[in-house]
């Protein structure tokens, strides 16, 4: 059963943020142990070694204001549609140890203003790419007890786009009497110029068709393109479920989820940028279903219960996200 289960819990950790407000699941997947676990057989995992592969996509949508944590108002009608799909490939290689490589594809339509008028646009193309390396170190089953904890660390590559970085220097004080923007370059940028790390971690719980899962993520910022830092980030998912219907074949589960980020204020060349910074609280639930312990999907709505933001930045009003997996 381990040779699965290492390629299903860590993996459904990473995902390291483009930016304050909106994390784009770079390192996303959905193998997770709720989906599969009642249908793993050891004849099913005879080999040491496999594949799987899928694909994830996230939507935010932001279309509220606010100014140091309190909501503001929006004369302008400045918002953010964010869409991320990210594709992934994984190998396990032994039944501990496996390897995922992870590319989203960006898509942001946006309005804002630029001193008295408002300004419309899109960003598209890749994001930064990004590998990690995961390893289970304890794993322990008895009965109708399931119990494991995985660990990881990754490389993020500046693969994605920072053009858009170039207008924080640029940046020029807002005339009097216009409308200050509340979506800035470092929300649109595709990429950040820079090499970032990554470490994870994650517990999964499991007596009988109940379960527990929870995952965090520390990503490690470096400085990159015009001498932009993206400040670190901690980010983290947790809550319990139920497989409430269970068959020869498949399962279908619930879940409740509480999930958040912290992120501190980003830097231009040492400076910081005070409209960067966000502490926010996500809940909602997670539905997932799984076919013979090799495909599952899943779907989630996140709902903002806090947003605790530096300055005035667009924050979300909800977020989605889809999952499918297949392993080979």
């Amino acid at each position: 059963m381990k040779k699965f289960l290492i390629g299903s819990l860590l993996l459904s950790l990473a995902s390291p943020s483009m930016r304050a407000c909106d994390s784009c699941g770079c390192s996303l997947s959905e193998l997770s142990l709720e989906s599969f676990g009642a249908h793993l057989h050891e004849h099913q995992l005879a080999s040491s070694d496999y594949l799987y592969f899928g694909l994830s996509e996230q939507y935010t949508y932001f279309g509220t204001l606010q100014t140091d944590g309190h909501r503001t108002g929006n004369p302008a009608n400045q918002y953010e549609d964010s869409s991320i799909t990210q594709f992934y490939l994984g190998y396990q290689i032994t039944s501990w140890l496996g390897v995922q490589a992870n590319l989203p594809m960006i898509y942001r339509y946006y309005q804002t203003t630029d001193g008295f008028a408002r300004t419309t646009g899109t960003v598209a193309g890749p994001g930064d790419a990004s590998i990690i390396l995961n390893a289970m170190p304890f794993h322990y089953e008895t009965g109708d007890w399931h119990f494991a904890w995985t660990v990881g660390g990754g490389l993020k590559f500046p693969t994605g786009n920072p053009n858009q970085l170039e207008n924080e220097v640029t940046e020029t004080p807002t005339p009097k009497g216009a409308i200050d923007s509340a979506i800035g370059g470092h929300d649109l940028a595709l990429g950040s110029g820079a090499y970032d790390g990554l470490l994870l971690t994650g517990l999964d719980v499991r007596w009988k068709q109940l379960f527990f899962t929870a995952d965090g993520e520390y990503t490690i910022r470096t400085k990159g393109y015009v001498g932009y830092r993206y400040a670190n980030e901690i980010s983290w998912a947790a809550g319990p479920g139920i497989r409430f219907v269970e068959g020869p074949d498949y399962t279908l589960g619930v879940q409740a989820r509480a999930s958040g980020e912290y992120k501190g204020e980003d830097t231009l060349q040492g400076v910081s940028i005070t409209d960067t910074g966000m502490t926010s609280i996500y809940l909602g639930p997670k539905v997932t279903l799984s076919w013979q312990a090799r495909v599952a999907a899943s779907f989630a709505v996140e709902i903002p219960v806090l947003q605790n933001n530096t300055g005035l930045q667009a924050v979300a009003d909800y977020r989605l996200k889809a999952n499918l997996s297949v392993r080979f």
